[in-house]
């Protein structure tokens, strides 16, 4: 897993971002084990668009469906919703393969936290795979690193 899984817990740049965010006192599963319903995609230089199939879901992982990212390219899926006041949960496991430009570096990663603003805004352009946010890194050595991005 190369890419960056951004969670947009607070995409304030979709669509519907003008909406409150949810606050659920009851557990709220983003991953329903079938599909990538609850999110979109978004990769550098592509916007919305896969058509690499970097993002999919598969049916066995350690023995339950997981949501597979290949790391061919940067950027992440992000949540449909916004929430608040959440306590994320969430397991990763480094798959096999790995692209450039991180062929033969350490494998990273990482979770985006309150993102702001429209995706792809690290960069001035909005060509970037991440948007302000914080991130939960992971990474070969160093996991639990938190980043301003």
């Amino acid at each position: 897993m190369l890419a960056v899984f951004a969670t947009g817990l607070w995409p304030a740049g979709v669509a519907g971002a003008e909406t409150p965010a949810i606050t659920s006192r009851e557990t709220v599963v983003l991953f329903n084990g079938k599909d990538l319903s609850n999110f979109y995609t978004w990769i550098a230089g592509q916007g919305r668009q896969d058509p690499d199939r970097v993002f999919t879901v598969v049916d066995q992982i350690d023995g339950a469906p997981a949501i597979r990212m290949s790391g061919q390219r940067f950027g992440g899926i992000i949540t449909r919703e916004r929430y608040a006041n959440y306590r994320l949960v969430g397991e990763f496991r480094w798959g096999l393969v790995t692209w450039e430009p991180r062929k033969n570096r350490t494998r990273d990663s990482g979770i985006l936290l309150h993102c702001q603003g429209e995706e792809g805004n690290y960069n001035p352009d909005f060509s970037a795979a991440w948007m302000r946010s914080v991130e939960y890194q992971f990474i070969e050595g160093g996991t639990g690193d938190v980043i301003l991005v």
